[in-house]
């Protein structure tokens, strides 16, 4: 489960900003590859029949190379997304890592306490595991990019080859020629376009499953029902034996507590750091339910 202040409603979040700031290209990113897909496909429409009227069994390759591009090119997409969400919170942790260094505020205690090989550590690891995720990452762009690079090839092979011969018998003049090619250059340009914007679309849905599963996280409220009156003031606050612990750790953070504060007490709450101060606020103000007690 989910909840407030756990690292995996935080890597859940990050995996939703994915889709709402489509992966930091703006939202209007996914806007505009919709209308570029308009534009190319009314472009597109007029080519095919140029090409049909060259031959279509021509046109049918072409459009069989384009599938199987395609289809290539929405796995790589897709494997692409799914490495994107596994390295989120790997990213997270580094930003995290990065930004406590340079912070004044825990400069001392990191001196004190002589944590610095102790965080340098968990930074070189954290950035080597980012670099293998980079690594396979750009292993599938470069990949993306050879499939397209050679069904371009094979395009422009078939067309060039055919429209070459029936040059040489007088088929077609040299005019027609020229026409051919330019629409044929125009068709793979459209034709690549329409498939990159297609497959960044499809993309984008599947950061949006994060995104449906964070805004349906149970929210559990407390209220009071219409028997009890709400109080003006508290009179006391009681722990009888309780003990927190979190779902990520074998450790409990609290064990069994068990204190009373009086209203209007003045109470300070002292000790090392991982003792437990926060999770003991968090649990007064019922941000979390204890484990038991």
């Amino acid at each position: 489960m989910y909840k407030f202040g756990r690292s995996k409603t935080f890597d859940l979040k990050q995996n939703a900003e994915k889709f709402l700031y489509a992966n930091g290209q703006g939202f209007s990113f996914v806007l505009d590859q919709s209308m570029n897909i308009i534009g190319k496909v009314i472009i597109f429409a007029t080519v095919i029949g140029i090409i049909a009227s060259l031959n279509v069994l021509v046109l049918f390759l072409f459009l069989l190379l384009a599938g199987i591009n395609s289809l290539a090119q929405m796995n790589l997409k897709k494997t692409y997304a799914n490495l994107e969400l596994e390295k989120n919170p790997k990213e997270r942790r580094l930003s995290y890592l990065s930004n406590l260094f340079p912070n004044p505020l825990f400069e001392k205690e990191i001196r004190i306490n002589g944590a610095r090989v102790l965080f340098f550590d968990h930074l070189r690891n954290c950035t080597f595991e980012l670099w293998r995720f980079y690594k396979k990452q750009m292993h599938l762009m470069n990949g993306s990019k050879c499939l397209l690079y050679l069904t371009d090839f094979l395009q422009r092979i078939i067309s060039y080859s055919y429209m070459i011969y029936e040059v040489s018998i007088g088929a077609i003049s040299i005019a027609n020629f020229t026409m051919y090619v330019n629409a044929i250059s125009t068709f793979t340009g459209s034709m690549n376009e329409v498939i990159d914007s297609i497959n960044d679309i499809r993309q984008y849905s599947i950061y949006f499953e994060s995104v449906e599963h964070y805004l349906n996280l149970p929210a559990k409220t407390y209220e009071v029902t219409k028997n009890i009156p709400l109080p003006q003031r508290i009179d006391s606050i009681e722990f009888e034996d309780v003990s927190f612990k979190y779902p990520e750790s074998k450790k409990y953070a609290l064990k069994h507590i068990n204190c009373k504060f009086i209203g209007q007490e003045k109470i300070s709450i002292a000790g090392e750091n991982g003792a437990g101060k926060s999770t003991f606020i968090k649990l007064i103000c019922r941000l979390y339910e204890p484990t038991s007690g």
